[in-house]
């Protein structure tokens, strides 16, 4: 590796070795990466989000038993999310990907800006249709609405074990 593999490299797109799928970005050397995660279904689907129970879930069990002690207590409860995070179908489905405004920067040609910029903007960007872009943007905002859903539950628990005026 080191540097002579990334001395030649120019603001040119490289072929992609293979076809991609729908809503995947292939990125050579390094795999491919949905854009848009999994949408799950049902009146349980935030419950069954990983983050729900991976983080969530968990730190407001850990709440519930801090809540019932007499010591001062910290409880730190996050996420990794990221924008093509798995999240439910009913959040996805408040943002209309087709009524999505792109941002102004969006068709900037990077003409003016590193060629490091340009390369990413063509090789990997430049490989999604604008409905996928809106896709993607429109599960980043679902997952957002999800970090907000977790929230929302945590603050719930804070007031069903009496800590929300103590914390």
């Amino acid at each position: 590796m080191g540097h002579d593999r990334w001395a030649g490299r120019t603001a040119e797109p490289v072929a992609l070795e293979r076809p991609r799928q729908r809503g995947h970005l292939v990125r050579p050397g390094w795999g491919n990466a949905a854009i848009v995660g999994e949408h799950i279904e049902g009146p349980d689907a935030v419950e069954k989000s990983s983050y729900y129970r991976t983080a969530a879930g968990p730190g407001i069990e850990e709440l519930g038993r801090l809540a019932k002690g007499d010591s001062p207590w910290c409880l730190c409860i996050s996420t990794d999310m990221n924008p093509s995070s798995s999240c439910p179908k009913e959040l996805y489905d408040l943002y209309d990907p087709a009524s999505i405004e792109l941002p102004p920067s969006f068709h900037d040609t990077m003409e003016d800006k590193p060629n490091i910029y340009r390369r990413l903007q063509q090789q990997l960007w430049g490989q999604l249709s604008i409905a996928e872009v809106r896709e993607g943007m429109a599960n980043y905002f679902a997952n957002c609405t999800l970090q907000d859903r977790y929230f929302e539950i945590i603050l719930d628990a804070l007031d069903k074990t009496g800590q929300a005026d103590d914390t």
